[in-house]
């Protein structure tokens, strides 16, 4: 990866959006360690491209989806390079399709700049990132929604496990879901370990993507929105 041994984290932008392009080609340039390569307006042209060179990919949701499929474009520059998802709403189906198909996280637009290049160099790294505004209202939404699930018929899930999948189906790490339920990180990550086994998948994101496609977790108020 480009952003090993001290060289820079390569990010291509998917963007028709002039003011929020101008908006990352500034964030980026004053941010060490992120390089932002010629940024990519027409989405028609990404059919052609293998971002060979690229560590990150930024997709903005609207601009893809006023002329093309959203699904089939990030699966296309997903199977290319990570794709970080971007839009100014926060639409809890829109974010998880991008997520099924296969991208490495999403981020609201409206996140502090110190976040987002934060999202970015996680993602090159290799991890998933879902960054949701109003955590405190989503948090409060997923443990009232949790409560009122019953464990029965969601894949041998114990009320824990369910409520620990909630959190991790909005994005929140190890030490905030045991912040949140008065739990050590230890103890968090075997409740994790258990549900990705119990749900058959390899990570957290594919874990959120189960979750609330099959319906164990409600997408409502997901994201802190209702």
């Amino acid at each position: 990866m480009h952003g090993c041994g001290g060289t820079s984290v390569r990010v291509a932008v998917i963007e028709a959006d002039v003011l929020a392009l101008y908006g990352l080609q500034n964030l980026f340039s004053a941010a060490p360690g992120l390089e932002l390569v010629d940024p990519i307006k027409d989405v028609s042209t990404v059919e052609g491209m293998t971002f060979s060179d690229i560590d990150v990919a930024i997709v903005s949701i609207e601009t893809v989806m006023s002329k093309f499929d959203l699904n089939e474009i990030i699966r296309q520059i997903s199977a290319r390079a990570p794709a970080l998802v971007t839009s100014a709403k926060v639409d809890t189906d829109l974010i998880m399709t991008c997520l099924g198909a296969g991208a490495a996280g999403f981020v609201w637009k409206g996140v502090e700049p110190k976040a987002f290049c934060q999202a970015v160099r996680a993602v090159a790294a290799g991890d998933h990132v879902i960054m949701p505004p109003l955590a405190g209202e989503m948090l409060f939404q997923l443990l009232k929604g949790g409560a009122n699930r019953s464990p029965a018929g969601n894949m041998g899930l114990t009320c824990r496990e369910h409520e620990v999948l909630c959190l991790v189906a909005n994005g929140l790490s190890n030490k905030e879901i045991a912040a949140a339920l008065n739990l050590s990180v230890r103890t968090v990550k075997a409740h994790v370990s258990n549900v990705l086994q119990k749900l058959n998948v390899a990570d957290r994101t594919q874990a959120a993507v189960v979750a609330i496609k099959s319906g164990i977790v409600s997408g409502d108020g997901l994201f802190g929105i209702g």
